[in-house]
């Protein structure tokens, strides 16, 4: 039953199917699935570029108002802060927990 696995006429045949029909797959479904990708990328690329554009505009503004209010932001980020402020909104106690960074 597999004699036909060791005549090398089975793998000269094998291989240029399945190269044919990777071609086949490739030029039928693979390609426009890429070409509709990329245009769904082009959208959604314009799209985030007329955010960036609109949150550039605004920054300015954003920083003028947190300088009048004179907070200024609070510096570098604290994970452990963070942590900590968490727990205790959710009540849960510093031994339930250990804290690895």
């Amino acid at each position: 039953m597999k004699k036909y696995l060791e005549n090398p006429l089975f793998y000269y045949i094998l291989v240029p199917v399945i190269a044919g029909i990777w071609a086949i797959a490739a030029a039928v479904i693979f390609y426009p699935r890429a070409v509709v990708a990329l245009q769904e990328s082009k959208e959604e690329y314009t799209a985030t570029q007329e955010l960036l554009a609109q949150i550039v505009a605004i920054e300015p503004q954003r920083l003028a108002y947190q300088k009048e209010k004179g907070s200024g932001g609070s510096g570098d980020f604290d994970f452990t802060r963070v942590i900590n402020e968490f727990a205790t909104l959710f009540s849960i106690p510093s031994a339930d927990f250990t804290l690895n960074t």
